[in-house]
């Protein structure tokens, strides 16, 4: 049975880009009850962030909206900084397009996927960029184990990357990596939003140049 990719989040105000740049935020995975494991949904992703971030159910504002996950807080902290883009969490999200690169829903946020997983996210990855229109110029992979399955041509080294990680070239946008942002705690850098928000700013600055 082929696996398909979820239904990437496309924010209604993501066609006019953050202060000209179109960008996908590429995560890991989702993980759910063995219950609802049995019933993947393709709307999961969008659903996911029209709970936590836009605070909306079944269409409408949530009477008693959650309180928003650090994992979301965080990435708006990069983008933020970043782009230089200061408005509100749902005013940031609904220009941005989110993915998250396993396409099958793991048991706990501890989990980890197996190969046979990462193979699936990296055979179904172009299928889900593909259904994005019009393309970003920018991909930030969220998620370095993700990254290391991503089928891409290197671009050049990234200055600002705290690994020297590489930026890569997937289509005609430029996509590089950065930690997971459960993991920012224990990565030891004493500034983690900041060193993340760098790296998109420069991935920013290469979509904007002329080719070689």
């Amino acid at each position: 049975m082929s696996i398909e990719p979820y239904e990437p989040w496309v924010g209604s105000s993501y066609g006019k880009g953050i202060n000209g740049t179109r960008v996908m935020l590429v995560a890991d995975s989702h993980y759910v009850t063995e219950g609802e494991k049995r019933h993947k949904k393709s709307s999961h992703t969008t659903d996911i962030v029209k709970w936590w971030v836009l605070k909306q159910k079944n269409g409408k504002s949530n009477k008693h909206p959650p309180e928003t996950p650090l994992f979301f807080r965080r990435l708006t902290e990069v983008v933020q900084s970043g782009l230089d883009f200061q408005a509100t969490e749902p005013e940031i999200w609904d220009r941005l397009a989110f993915y998250n690169f396993i396409p099958e829903p793991m048991g706990t946020a501890t989990s980890i996927p197996s190969r046979r997983q990462f193979k699936a996210g990296r055979d179904v990855f172009r299928k889900a960029l593909d259904s994005i229109t019009p393309e970003p110029n920018v991909i930030l992979v969220c998620s370095m184990r993700c990254w290391d399955w991503m089928e891409a041509e290197e671009l050049k080294v990234l200055e600002t990357h705290p690994k020297r990680r590489w930026a890569y070239r997937i289509g005609e946008s430029v996509a590089g990596p950065m930690h997971h942002p459960s993991y920012w705690n224990r990565s030891g850098m004493a500034n983690p939003a900041k060193s993340w928000s760098n790296v998109l700013q420069e991935l920013a600055s290469f979509s904007k140049a002329p080719a070689p």
